[in-house]
């Protein structure tokens, strides 16, 4: 249901396979950037931050992992307000340029040992850096991919910038259990994180010779095709349902995100079980989530919330079951396929959702803001908050718990979305005689 044009409007231009991977590359890209120093925390935190007993050093070193999260809100209003005013595309080369240059200066800062507080301090402008820019690319790409896609296949279209999330968590999960794999405990921990976080740098230039050839989709003066005819209270409940599925739906993913440090700290697994498990759990997830776009398209954005929701809800107790109940690499490894498939089923149709219901003057703005915001608030918390809880609890059937009740508030912010989707011509059928 997009807008109706006036005479004479400039049309839209329709984003042909090179743009979406130049904007997906991109993203993934710089989602791989700013995830893999999760997958190394307890290396960097041995490495770039002070001395500390028990789990002090892991929770010091996830904290620095939640701090980029505190710049997104900030990247997401100044990045996603400069391309709603001057476009797309400067706004999403600007973004890759920045996190580019966080990581590189992540990777190669002397450890505490050597300079004292300045790594702990290095280390932490670094994550605030990219949290700045990743904040702002957000917004950016999904409005890009939005407005340059076939509205019958946009589900599909959008579903591509969360699936590149996936696949970028996949190849950090990747990474780090090849480099846990083929290098020597020691050797590990003392550089082979920095290999880890240098390893995404070298994707960057193609990255953004891709995106230096793109066309703005909407120019000056083209009709908005993308917006949905929404009334106000229609639009504010979009914006709380919408908030809720993306807070429970980050914790969810920081919570397979977290196996790989689960599965050594909790489990006493090798490193390397913890990352197979990461890798494919989010292979999975990508999967899912890239099939719900597409289902989208179909059936429309509310029945796969729902489905999602549901899903999410339903495979918490048996996916626990299965890590915990019989503790290994194999149990770890399909428990979390299946929370991966169930958390990320209904998350395209929700990106479609967010980017039908903002109109084209505040859509990049407005979903880096309702994104960044959540993820800000629930997704950097996360993993230290796990960290914490499972330290003094030691009972890691909480998870099984809290994933049932990440489930059920999906559920309740399915049910205030409303529909965005276009409304599909009905299918012709001859007149009986």
């Amino acid at each position: 249901m997009g807008q109706a044009g006036s005479a004479g409007a400039i049309a839209p231009t329709l984003a042909g396979p090179r743009a979406i991977v130049a904007v997906t590359i991109g993203n993934a890209v710089e989602f791989y950037d700013f995830l893999i120093y999760s997958l190394f925390a307890i290396q960097i935190g041995a490495a770039l931050f002070p001395p500390m007993t028990g789990s002090g050093n892991l929770v010091a070193s996830l904290g620095g992992f939640a701090i980029g999260f505190l710049a997104r809100p900030v990247g997401a209003y100044v990045i996603g307000r400069w391309s709603d005013v001057h476009g797309r595309k400067p706004a999403m080369v600007a973004s890759m340029l920045l996190i580019g240059v966080a990581n590189a200066g992540l990777a190669f800062i002397p450890s505490f040992a050597e300079i004292g507080w300045a790594a702990t301090v290095l280390a932490v402008l670094c994550r605030l850096l990219a949290g700045f820019a990743l904040g702002g690319e957000l917004g950016c790409n999904s409005a890009f991919l939005a407005e340059a896609s076939d509205p019958e296949r946009r589900g599909l279209t959008v579903s591509w910038q969360g699936t590149s999330q996936m696949i970028a968590v996949v190849a950090a999960s990747g990474m780090a259990w090849l480099l846990a794999a083929v290098m020597s405990p020691a050797d590990f921990t003392a550089f082979g994180w920095r290999i880890g976080i240098a390893s995404g740098l070298v994707a960057i230039p193609v990255a953004l010779w891709l995106r230096a050839g793109l066309t703005e989709p909407l120019p000056p003066g083209a009709e908005d095709v993308v917006a949905a005819a929404l009334s106000q209270p229609q639009r504010r409940r979009l914006i709380v349902g919408a908030f809720l599925i993306l807070a429970t739906g980050t914790i969810a993913n920081y919570f397979l995100i977290y196996t790989a440090t689960f599965a050594q700290d909790t489990l006493k697994l090798p490193p390397e079980a913890g990352f197979a498990a990461s890798t494919w759990s989010m292979a999975a997830g990508a999967l899912a989530l890239v099939l719900g776009g597409f289902l989208s398209d179909r059936w429309g954005r509310r029945p796969l919330l729902w489905l999602g929701a549901g899903s999410l809800a339903a495979a918490a107790w048996p996916a626990y079951a299965i890590i915990l109940t019989v503790p290994g690499a194999g149990s770890l490894l399909w428990g979390s396929v299946l929370l991966g498939i169930a958390q990320n089923l209904g998350i395209g149709a929700l990106y479609v959702a967010m980017t039908e219901g903002l109109p084209r003057h505040w859509r990049g703005t407005g979903f880096g803001l309702l994104y960044a915001v959540a993820i800000g608030i629930f997704g950097g918390a996360t993993q230290p908050v796990l960290a914490w809880v499972l330290g003094r609890w030691q009972d890691p059937w909480l998870m099984a718990w809290a994933m049932l009740a990440l489930g059920l508030v999906q559920l309740v912010g399915a049910a205030l979305v409303p529909e965005t989707g276009p409304r599909r011509a009905p299918a012709y059928r001859p007149t009986a005689r």
